[in-house]
């Protein structure tokens, strides 16, 4: 609308009351939950160990996060980025129960993004 007043306040209202009332019984919908995940292959020169990471985003909120160097050498980017993800999936699982424990349970699935499309 472009500025134009409304003539029916009821409507308004009624939808407005409707947003509201889906944000509280609904907080997947009204705050949806993201993840991202990366690694780098071989980024160590003197182990050729690759670092992962992971964020997790609640909107546009930042609710969980690690960087960790690998325990293994990786033997392409695909497995690197593959066991990025593995520990990426662990932590959305675990952010899942406990939204469950506090009441909001996501409904929906949690995306999970990865720029390496072997690993996808």
């Amino acid at each position: 609308m472009d500025g134009t007043v409304l003539d029916n306040h009821t409507l308004y209202r009624q939808l407005v009351g409707g947003l509201v009332y889906l944000t509280i019984t609904r907080p997947d919908i009204a705050y949806p939950v993201l993840a991202y995940s990366n690694a780098d292959w071989a980024g160590d020169p003197t182990d050729r160990r690759s670092t992962i990471g992971y964020c997790l985003f609640l909107s546009d909120a930042l609710i969980s996060w690690r960087a960790k160097k690998q325990t293994f050498t990786a033997r392409s980017s695909t497995e690197a980025e593959y066991r990025a993800l593995a520990n990426t999936t662990v932590e959305v699982i675990s952010i899942r129960w406990l939204f469950e424990n506090l009441g909001a349970p996501q409904s929906s699935p949690i995306d999970v993004f990865c720029d390496n499309r072997r690993a996808i």
